[in-house]
């Protein structure tokens, strides 16, 4: 909730061009960090489980945080010569003296990355929720209290600086009290294993990372900072990824653990419950806001950004598809190649819509590329997915709840419809047609089997209790 309020609050504070200049800087940094850390720290789900039972945790993870700071302090001492470089792309008129800052983000960011995954594969789910309340909270006032008293990008991109760096030293800390964290721990043989786990997984994250986000360096390249913040506008985020992220986080260590002795069919039965689970949320609010998208936009962002809206309609289709948790059963049984395979495919699709949408169609172009490649990665992976339990397409998916949740949709959007066509303001368009639609939602799922399948309720009651069994 709090993260999702950050670029609510940020449009206001900044003008357009200021905006899109903070978003670039940050869509720089998030790749940078992204491809130098190599998907390391995501080889713990994989590892931690393992190292459980061999009772190895310690030099697990000894290695993994010196490898990863081995890797960023190599990118800092090398950043010393694109200094020139990027000033070449980006005018010093516009961007300032960003260059320092978005080093020491990238560096700091890489240091800290391991911090979010260490509470979910520990399976201290309270703990868990506190650090990503704490990390929201510290995020939001530290940016807040730079633009309220420097009024610059500069110092925006500072305060996310000094989160990143404490961050580092508190999963410094914590790793020395709890595992003893030490060089001299690293286990030569378990390092080359996870290497060799790490090295298709951190390919695919290249491939991926340039499929998600070609189509906003192909809009860097070609348009105005004000065009790329009407296009990060139009791709706010809804925050089901956090839901998604918290449901396939809990469960993917258990995937893990059905993997070792191969039970195909409790991995299909955890993995549809997780499906079925963020379908009940996410069916529902994509009617809604496709409906109501620009009363939505209009009144979070002003009438400055109505030019999102397209945008913002066919970015939210994407959450018909990130739904499924596409990669979570490859990534417990270790099916990283296929994922490579997938994202290079996704790639390779958004590069080509990127030249010929993104140029011609300018953001709405781009959302259509991002679009289109996402679900060629899904469907991909979905694909090799069903291969590897064995199943049919019929019992791969819950279709019948995907059917049910549809027409539970379906009927109260007609008095979303009827709403949104009264003579008011924006916002009471949203407050009374949200009111009435999610209202009539919920009263129709109370009596189905799904009310007991909110995530919200039982996310901690019935997955997490499970996996400590």
């Amino acid at each position: 909730m709090i993260s999702t309020l950050t670029p609510i609050i940020l449009v206001r504070l900044f003008l357009q061009e200021e905006y899109g200049v903070f978003k670039e800087i940050l869509l720089i940094g998030q790749i940078g960090a992204a491809i130098i850390s190599f998907n390391i720290s995501n080889s713990l789900y994989f590892f931690y489980p393992r190292s459980v039972k061999e009772n190895t945790l310690s030099s697990l993870m000894s290695q993994t945080i010196f490898v990863m700071l081995l890797f960023s302090t190599i990118f800092l001492f090398s950043s010393f010569f694109l200094n020139d470089l990027f000033y070449k792309y980006y005018e010093i008129e516009v961007y300032g003296e960003l260059f320092l800052p978005l080093i020491l983000l990238i560096f700091f960011t890489i240091t800290a990355d391991p911090l979010e995954k260490l509470f979910v594969i520990e399976k201290k789910s309270l703990f868990a929720l506190i650090y990503y309340i704490a990390n929201q909270v510290l995020r939001v006032s530290l940016l807040l209290v730079a633009i309220f008293v420097f009024k610059t990008v500069y110092a925006a991109i500072i305060s996310l600086v000094l989160l990143a760096l404490l961050k580092t030293i508190f999963l410094y800390g914590y790793l020395i009290i709890n595992y003893g964290l030490s060089i001299f721990k690293i286990d030569l043989s378990m390092l080359s294993s996870q290497f060799k786990y790490v090295l298709p997984m951190g390919i695919s994250l290249i491939a991926g990372i340039f499929g998600q986000h070609v189509e906003k360096l192909v809009l860097i390249a070609n348009f105005s900072t004000a065009d790329f913040a009407l296009y990060s506008v139009g791709t706010f985020g809804i925050p089901l990824g956090i839901l998604y992220l918290s449901i396939g986080n809990v469960i993917l260590p258990k995937l893990s653990e059905y993997s070792i002795d191969n039970q195909l069919k409790e991995t299909l039965s955890l993995w549809k419950k997780m499906i079925t689970m963020n379908s009940i949320v996410t069916i529902p609010i994509v009617i809604f806001f496709l409906i109501s998208a620009k009363q939505f936009v209009v009144t979070l962002f002003g009438i400055e950004y109505e030019e999102s809206v397209n945008v913002f309609r066919i970015i939210i289709l994407s959450l018909l598809f990130q739904m499924l948790g596409h990669g979570y059963v490859l990534r417990a049984y270790a099916k990283t190649r296929f994922i490579l395979f997938a994202r290079v495919v996704k790639m390779i699709t958004s590069i080509v819509l990127s030249y010929l949408l993104v140029v011609n169609f300018g953001i709405v172009g781009a959302a259509i590329t991002f679009l289109a490649g996402f679900v060629i990665n899904v469907l991909l992976q979905v694909y090799k997915t069903k291969e590897l339990l064995m199943t049919g397409l019929n019992d791969l998916l819950p279709w019948r709840d995907f059917l049910n949740l549809l027409l539970i949709s379906l009927i109260p959007s007609l008095i979303l419809i009827i709403i949104n066509r009264l003579e008011i303001s924006d916002l009471l368009h949203l407050l009374l047609g949200g009111s009435g639609f999610f209202l009539s939602v919920l009263l129709i799922i109370t009596r189905t089997k799904y009310y007991n399948m909110l995530p919200i309720d039982t996310i901690k009651s019935k997955i997490l209790m499970r996996n400590r069994k």
